[in-house]
C-alpha cells in the first residue's frame, strides 16, 4: 500500500566558490564542461538530472554518490553542480551557501510517498502514522519555510 505524501521540484545548484572557479554555465550544454556530482541508483544507472531537455543532454558523471547527503556535501564544498531535492537545500540557498543554477532550464518534480505493508485492516497506529507524515510533509516539505519537529 502507499500513499502519495507531496510533490517537490528539484534544483540545480553549486557552491558560488566552485561558480567563480569554473564560471556558471549558461545553457545545459554547458554542463559537458563542469564537474557534474551525480546519484547512482541501485540499479548502477545514474539517477536523471531534471532538464527541460532531458533526452537531448546528459551531464557527465564526473563524481557520483548512491545517497543523496554526500552530494549535497560535495556541492557545499564547492566540488561541482549537483541536482538536489529542495527541500533539502532550501536552507543552503537562504544562506547563500549554495546557489541554483539554469533555473529555467529544470522542470522536473519529485515525489516523496510513504510505502506500507498490505494488508486487510490498517491498523490505527499505522493510519495516524500516515496521517501525521502526510500533514508533516505537506507543511514543511511543501512550502518555502520548512518547520522543525
Amino acid at each position: 500500500m502507499h500513499r502519495r505524501l507531496v510533490s517537490f521540484p528539484w534544483r540545480l545548484v553549486a557552491a558560488p566558490g566552485y561558480l567563480q572557479r569554473s564560471g556558471a554555465p549558461r545553457t545545459t550544454a554547458d554542463l559537458a564542461r563542469h564537474v557534474c556530482l551525480r546519484q547512482k541508483l541501485s540499479t548502477g544507472r545514474l539517477a536523471p538530472w531534471p532538464l527541460r531537455n532531458a533526452g537531448e543532454v546528459e551531464p557527465p558523471a564526473s563524481l557520483t554518490a548512491n545517497i543523496i547527503d554526500p552530494l549535497i556535501e560535495m556541492a557545499l564544498a564547492g566540488a561541482g553542480i549537483a541536482a538536489l531535492p529542495d527541500f533539502l537545500v532550501r536552507e543552503h540557498l537562504a544562506s547563500g551557501a549554495l546557489v541554483t543554477v539554469l533555473k529555467q532550464e529544470t522542470e522536473r518534480t519529485g515525489t516523496l510517498s510513504v510505502l506500507w505493508a498490505a494488508n486487510r485492516f490498517r491498523t490505527p497506529k499505522v493510519r495516524a502514522f500516515v496521517d501525521f507524515l502526510h500533514e508533516w510533509s505537506r507543511d514543511d516539505i511543501g512550502s518555502p519555510e520548512p518547520r522543525r519537529l
